[in-house]
């Protein structure tokens, strides 16, 4: 909990980085349904040390929590439809140097905002948007700080960092007490004393709308809280609800009571600081001689600084000035990529295979086999770059020396995976399996043979492990034009087709992956997303409107789906925000990985880029 030292700060800086783009899928208007997009918020500080984020001595601790309001902007929060509704009073909670909210607090899709945050999080805020706040047990340690902060205004959705400065909602007062000039005052005595204040509210309303305390109660004396003492001092501390009232200080020593009147004026943020002495044995009047009193901000120290950082969207491209393929056409072509082992391996038309330790920079590979064509799909799996080139698949530790496996048995391999044990690879004329990636063996399940295959455009185009299961797409002709065919499998050997195909009518899937627990297919210009690839849904609005997918892949907490001259990425499957910093309009994209930290794209043309850095 939020505890102080002598000296405090009057703002505990913080700053949000929101990951997202300009496009996001939501609505402003109060009387229409909310989407969101694709802006998380999560909080990282920079106070040492990192584990240490609750606020002993000024720092905050593991387990504080801060509550968080997201509303339109200009309006008030209590206002009706005011606040978005996935960002009514979400908790951020510590997770290692990261202060963040599950699920992520996303921008809608256009509108400014207003923020507001308080700490501490409290899950039953009142229907006015009002926290009761009492201070009235202070003497065994002082109580939890509240702090307030709303100067975030008419923010446009941005990834830019967006700073909050949390203000204290209470006065802390400061007393440090001496012995008087005939003062016989010992250690024990200070070690001893007590101070109580009288005159103050222990009891109001924080206002979430506007920071300000309304409906005071409970005036009772207040034991104050002793902070330290030596032979000769000691130093009493307490937080006071912001209040103007006469007030006694009452200071005893062994029975024998002092008082001090006066007016108080406290207010929010401020530090009250004063000295007393003390007579001992006591005057006949027994009254305390303040020596000094001032005021000041509590931030008398340097401000502490708490980053909202979010961790960087995949919003910002950069094309590769050389992959190494060409520029040429046909010959040019890059089908695949895969990252392992430290590198990227991208391979393509015209027996090309180039690797990358940054995705950046690229040099040749070495296929020490004969005959190789084009490269079409690749992976790094169970410690190997696989791929195959029309003849033979083939293995690889390194990206760089390729050796020859067995026959590859279906042509045009598409997709590789690997799961439960084995390497599983597609192509236009089936599966095949492997347990060591270099020994290959036909699939031979019946079930796959009742939809007819067809060249070039048809058969396997993609599959993909998690959740326990194979999920393998292919295309098929069914009299009118191709359709897409789902199948799962457990062991790789045995397939069952998913009944419920409606939405890939008159479509060819492209590429599945699966990450964050769900499964993504990328087809024609859509996406579906399934929990346990047999039950898919459409994605209403995948941004791409018109150009075709051609492949997805997850990694860095997004997924991301390229195409046709456009990028996409999302951190759940479900809500897609297009690449908004790239110039890459007229690069086709075939491909994309995730690895060291970063997105990278392969497309026709010798094309290839890369995203920012998401670590």
């Amino acid at each position: 909990m939020y505890k102080n030292k002598l000296n405090l700060r009057n703002v505990i800086a913080m700053t949000i980085c929101l990951v997202g783009t300009t496009m996001f899928s939501g609505c402003n208007k109060d009387n229409e349904p909310e989407q969101t997009g694709q802006v998380a918020v999560n909080l990282s500080t920079d106070i040492k040390p990192p584990t240490i984020l609750r606020a002993a001595n000024d720092q905050w601790e593991a387990n504080d929590k801060v509550g968080f309001y997201m509303k339109r902007a200009k309006q008030v929060l209590t206002d009706a439809g005011a606040v978005y509704s996935n960002a009514n009073n979400v908790q951020m909670s510590l997770s290692g140097q990261n202060l963040v909210a599950d699920p992520p607090v996303m921008y809608p899709t256009s509108g400014n905002v207003d923020f507001i945050a308080y700490y501490p999080y409290n899950a039953n805020v009142n229907a006015g948007f009002t926290i009761p706040i009492n201070v009235a047990e202070q003497a065994s340690g002082l109580p939890i700080e509240v702090l307030y902060s709303n100067n975030v205004t008419n923010q446009a959705p941005t990834n830019a960092v967006v700073r909050l400065d949390f203000l204290y909602s209470l006065a802390k007062i400061e007393l440090t007490v001496t012995g008087g000039t005939n003062s016989n005052l010992t250690a024990a005595d200070f070690a001893s004393m007590t101070v109580t204040v009288e005159g103050l509210y222990t009891q109001a309303t924080l206002q979430l709308a506007n920071g300000t305390f309304t409906n005071y109660s409970g005036k009772q004396p207040i034991a104050l809280y002793r902070q330290s003492n030596d032979n000769s001092s000691v130093t009493f501390e307490m937080l006071a609800l912001p209040a103007d009232e006469d007030i006694t200080f009452k200071f005893n020593v062994g029975g024998e009571v002092y008082s001090y009147e006066m007016t108080a004026s406290y207010t929010s943020a401020k530090l009250y600081s004063y000295a007393f002495s003390l007579d001992y044995p006591p005057t006949p009047e027994q009254t305390a001689t303040m020596l000094s009193s001032y005021i000041i901000p509590r931030d008398e120290e340097p401000v502490q600084n708490i980053s909202v950082n979010v961790p960087n969207s995949p919003n910002t491209w950069t094309g590769v000035a050389n992959s190494g393929f060409g520029n040429d056409g046909f010959d040019s072509h890059i089908h695949c990529i895969a990252y392992g082992n430290g590198r990227f391996v991208a391979g393509g038309n015209s027996k090309k295979i180039f690797y990358s330790i940054d995705g950046e920079n690229w040099a040749a590979g070495i296929d020490n086999t004969v005959d190789a064509t084009a490269y079409l799909a690749a992976a790094y799996v169970n410690g190997k770059f696989i791929t195959s080139n029309y003849r033979k698949m083939l293995y690889s530790t390194d990206g760089k020396n390729w050796t020859a496996g067995s026959d590859e048995l279906i042509t045009f391999v598409l997709g590789i995976t690997y799961g439960n044990e084995k390497y599983i690879a597609v192509g236009s004329y089936g599966m095949t399996y492997s347990i060591d990636g270099e020994n290959w063996t036909l699939v031979a399940d019946n079930t796959l043979d009742s939809f007819p295959y067809d060249d070039g455009s048809g058969g396997f185009q993609t599959i993909a492990y998690g959740a326990g299961k194979f999920v393998a797409g292919r295309a098929y002709r069914d009299g009118v034009g191709f359709n897409t065919l789902i199948v799962y499998s457990t062991n790789g050997e045995n397939w069952t087709p998913v009944q419920d195909n409606t939405f890939f009518h008159n479509n060819i899937i492209r590429d599945i992956a699966y990450g964050n627990d769900k499964f993504i297919a990328v087809y024609s210009d859509g996406v579906a997303y399934s929990l346990d690839g047999i039950n898919w849904t459409v994605v209403a609005n995948t941004t791409f409107s018109g150009n075709w997918v051609s492949a997805v892949a997850y990694g860095g907490g997004y997924f991301v789906a390229v195409g046709n001259g456009k990028i996409a990425y999302s951190r759940d499957g479900e809500n897609w925000a297009i690449v908004t910093k790239s110039t890459l309009d007229d690069y086709s994209f075939t491909d994309v990985v995730y690895g060291d930290g970063k997105f990278v794209a392969v497309g026709l043309d010798g094309k290839m880029a890369y995203s920012n850095s998401l670590e």
